[in-house]
Formats: C-alpha cells, sequence, structure tokens
C-alpha cells in the first residue's frame, strides 16, 4: 500500500474496508522514518 494512503486512511474519522492478505485490518499509525504501519486485525 502506499504510505500516504496508509496515513490518510489513519487519520480518517470513518473506518475504512482495509485488507491484508485476505484479513480485514485497521490502520492505527504509520511511521514514516521505518516507513511500517501499526495495524490490527478486526476480528
Amino acid at each position: 500500500m502506499d504510505k500516504q494512503r496508509a496515513k490518510e486512511i489513519a487519520a480518517s474519522p470513518i473506518m475504512a474496508n482495509v485488507t491484508h492478505e485476505g484479513e480485514q485490518i485497521y490502520i492505527q499509525h504509520v511511521n514514516e522514518q521505518s516507513e511500517t504501519a501499526t495495524i490490527y486485525p478486526l476480528d
């Protein structure tokens, strides 16, 4: 995923439908320096 788009999703108050390897996830935070994201499964 594009890091700018991941940042937009993380900052949005609206829950986006995001999947990673077929599982729905929540993007909590995007770290630009390490180019990583903190994500949590929704199930």
